[in-house]
């Protein structure tokens, strides 16, 4: 769900508008995607590794040529404090 966004292009910069009015909005505020992810411990150390694909284009009355989807890339580190006895 989106709350915020800015598009930047060159100096100039603007709010994007979020939501389904094809007349007042840029942007659709709901995706629907496929996240998958890796991840590994080594005793209290975690590393992982997720990659996300959206399905739904976010440009309202888009057509083939007119498309926006997200892609995500994402890597984490951990540290797992061990139990008190």
């Amino acid at each position: 769900f989106a709350l915020s966004g800015k598009i930047k292009v060159g100096d100039e910069s603007e709010k994007i508008k979020f939501g389904n009015n094809e007349e007042e909005d840029y942007l659709k505020g709901t995706d629907v995607g496929l996240n998958i992810g890796l991840g590994y411990q080594i005793k209290n150390f975690m590393i992982s590794a997720q990659y996300g694909l959206g399905f739904t284009n976010l440009v309202i009355n888009g057509d083939s040529d007119n498309t926006a989807r997200n892609q995500v890339i994402g890597f984490s580190l951990g540290y797992k404090f061990p139990k008190k006895q």
